[in-house]
């Protein structure tokens, strides 16, 4: 009874364990699983899992890990989270559809593991950017039609450089850089139809040299010198269009047609012209002095040739009329030397052309400049006009030529100003010269004023002291002569060597007369100490002779010199000793005098 109890408990647990075991092996993806819902079948030689519309969020688990189609469309799929596939193990897809699963976010790493994908459909979703590619390398073929992409960057696909086929149709695109097919030059089929495309960046398509298919239709194209590129891809390597493309904006001429009907030249742009005199822009007028030679040139960028003429007093001149022999601009007769220039006798023309390739290729830089010579003869205030014409327009640049006389107030802004300014810089540097010069006036009329009332102070001192001797009978002697008293008729020759010290000497003279004590009993009528018929010593400079000088009294607190051979100089004599300094014997007046002369720079 008991082991009969122990044989079906046994029993039970081997049931219970395989039936685990069988759940587990249901639950996990092995070779010819199948998800539930799904359908699992060989198509096209190819193992192929079939999940469409069935509701799912996620990809279903338990596909077989030998999965190479795997179609999940219509579905709700929102998000391609990171690395999905290489944890669920189907890393050996090939082809991947999701059309229609409102994706709006596929991970940048999403597709890590799957490299041996070669076909992958985004179509009808909610996709802003191109999602990475960089983990699958081996793309053949992408769609991300109806997906609300805007721009495409640059080196989108740059991963992808064996990629051939790329559906961007029905996208909203507005911008393509002009690198994002850079690195896939093997594409056959592109597909930017249906979209917001007015032009395209340069060098855009122009690498792309194994393309046949081109659909570039439904879109708002502007034919100008912006699309003038695309239309020289399309004709260099004979592009067929499963439907043409339209001009919906442009030059008149350009709208309504298709780019079939088009030539290269017709995609062009209205021409940009500027007005240049002395390789300065002009704007509207310019002055210029009457007869004098006015040379303008007119400057102009397009990206096809264009038919340069000049408006000259509202008559054309353009280069066709070089080709005659004479022409008649204002009854002054031109002649025509070649295609490229006119001459003339008195006022006239002279036009020149030229015509030049610059940056990317068929961009040019053309000018044509026009000299008037004589002005006065030709014109009187004339106005001059570019015009400019190519395939997308025409385009005018209007100047007037203002002379000297009549339109200085209204001329350069930049004459007038320079002109204002010197003559401020003039004035102020006048005004300054006076305002010196009357500075140092002033300053010289006070020291001559300062000095001549300290010398008539003086000498009114003088007077005072003379009459107030005379009054009490002073015995006193009377004051030296000025040098203007003395009579130099008579000449005293003083014979002394040639080092001789002018005022040493006068000096010693003096002290000689007025050191005797019979010097003071001369009478109160005389002049001076000197006599009236005495001279100013005056000075043989041919006489090698020297005369014996006698020293100083020790009275006078001067220094007593023993060098008979050497007369004391000036200097020496003023040189403060014992006592009280003794100063030479000049009367107030005389000082006063002297003062005042050496400050005027004069000598003694």
């Amino acid at each position: 009874m008991i082991s009969s109890k122990k044989e079906c408990r046994e029993t039970m647990y081997k049931k219970l364990f395989l039936g685990v075991f069988l759940l587990f092996l249901l639950a996990s993806p092995t070779k010819g699983a199948c998800p539930l819902g799904c359908s699992c079948k060989w198509k096209a030689g190819k193992r192929t899992v079939e999940c469409i519309d069935r509701n799912f969020y996620t990809i279903p688990e338990g596909i077989d890990l030998d999965t190479q189609v795997l179609d999940l469309s219509s579905n709700n799929i929102n998000v391609l989270q990171k690395e999905i596939f290489l944890l669920m193990g189907i890393t050996n897809i090939q082809k991947l559809y999701l059309r229609k699963c409102k994706l709006e976010f596929v991970d940048d790493r999403a597709f890590r593991g799957v490299t041996n994908m070669d076909e992958l459909d985004l179509s009808d979703n909610a996709l802003i950017t191109v999602p990475s590619l960089i983990y699958i390398p081996y793309l053949k073929s992408i769609n991300l039609a109806h997906n609300p992409i805007h721009q495409i960057s640059s080196y989108s696909f740059q991963a992808t450089p064996g990629i051939r086929y790329i559906d961007l149709s029905n996208c909203q695109i507005h911008t393509i850089y002009s690198e994002a097919f850079y690195g896939i030059d093997k594409v056959d089929t592109l597909k930017l139809n249906g979209n917001k495309l007015v032009s395209l960046k340069p060098r855009t398509v122009d690498k792309l040299s194994y393309i046949r298919n081109l659909d570039i239709y439904d879109n708002p194209w502007q034919c100008d010198c912006k699309l003038r590129e695309v239309k020289l891809f399309i004709d260099k390597y004979n592009i067929q269009f499963s439907f043409d493309p339209i001009c919906i904006s442009g030059s008149k001429k350009n709208v309504g047609q298709t780019f079939v009907e088009l030539s290269v030249n017709d995609f062009a742009c209205v021409p940009e012209v500027e007005l240049v005199q002395n390789n300065e822009p002009v704007k509207d007028n310019v002055m210029v002095y009457p007869g004098s030679n006015i040379t303008l040139e007119c400057r102009v960028q397009s990206v096809t040739p264009c038919k340069i003429s000049w408006s000259i007093n509202h008559k054309i001149y353009d280069h066709a009329n070089w080709n005659s022999n004479k022409i008649n601009i204002n009854e002054e007769t031109v002649l025509s030397k070649d295609n490229n220039y006119l001459s003339v006798f008195s006022g006239g023309v002279d036009l020149t052309a030229a015509s030049s390739p610059i940056g990317a290729e068929n961009i040019f830089d053309q000018k044509s400049t026009l000299t008037v010579l004589n002005s006065q003869l030709l014109i009187d205030d004339g106005s001059y006009m570019c015009i400019v014409e190519n395939n997308a327009g025409r385009t005018e640049k209007l100047i007037h030529v203002v002379f000297s006389e009549a339109g200085f107030a209204a001329g350069s802004f930049q004459l007038r100003s320079l002109i204002i300014a010197l003559i401020i810089i003039v004035l102020m540097i006048a005004f300054g010269i006076l305002v010196i010069k009357l500075v140092n006036r002033n300053i010289s009329n006070s020291i001559v004023k300062s000095s001549n009332s300290s010398v008539g102070s003086v000498m009114k001192n003088n007077s005072l002291a003379d009459s107030n001797y005379d009054s009490h009978g002073g015995d006193l002697p009377a004051r030296p002569p000025l040098p203007k008293e003395l009579d130099l008729h008579n000449a005293h020759v003083v014979q002394c060597s040639s080092d001789l010290d002018l005022v040493s000497a006068a000096r010693y003279n003096e002290w000689q007369q007025y050191s005797t004590p019979e010097h003071f009993n001369r009478s109160k009528s005389s002049s001076g100490f000197y006599d009236g018929h005495d001279n100013f010593p005056i000075i043989n400079l041919s006489s090698q002779a020297s005369s014996s000088i006698q020293d100083f009294p020790p009275d006078f607190g001067l220094p007593v010199v023993n060098d008979y051979d050497k007369v004391p100089s000036a200097k020496t004599l003023r040189v403060w000793q014992r006592g009280v300094p003794v100063l030479p014997q000049y009367t107030p007046g005389k000082r006063s005098i002297i003062s005042f002369k050496n400050n005027q720079a004069t000598d003694v």
